[in-house]
């Protein structure tokens, strides 16, 4: 969520902004995610996940399981490129960006420690 708020800063864009991308990450009570924000926390989840598997130490041969049938009817359900409603292809990329962004920071982080 910083790094969006950080972004508009950076874009001389007010983040409190009712249209602003960081604001939509919040339910009006400006505490709780919306599902954009939902989005954002999904995105980081999975690529913490995913993230550079060398670097988290799981051993190079480490490939995710084979797809299941519970895989299949969230696709058949929700469709592989779900993304909440009201949410541009460029907002999602900037979400998952944000999200990568924030990991790779993270795992540096540990790393030099």
């Amino acid at each position: 969520f910083l790094i969006i708020y950080e972004e508009e800063v950076a874009q001389g864009r007010t983040p409190t902004h009712a249209s602003s991308l960081f604001s939509r990450l919040f339910v009006p009570d400006h505490f709780h995610p919306s599902r954009i924000g939902t989005y954002l926390a999904a995105c980081t989840f999975v690529e913490l996940l995913i993230h550079d598997r060398h670097e988290l130490s799981f051993p190079a041969s480490w490939r995710p399981p084979a797809e299941c049938a519970f895989d299949e009817s969230l696709r058949e359900r929700f469709g592989s490129d779900w993304r909440p409603e009201r949410m541009s292809d460029e907002e999602a990329a900037r979400l998952q960006h944000a999200a990568r962004k924030a990991v790779s920071a993270r795992i540096n982080n540990m790393s030099s420690s």
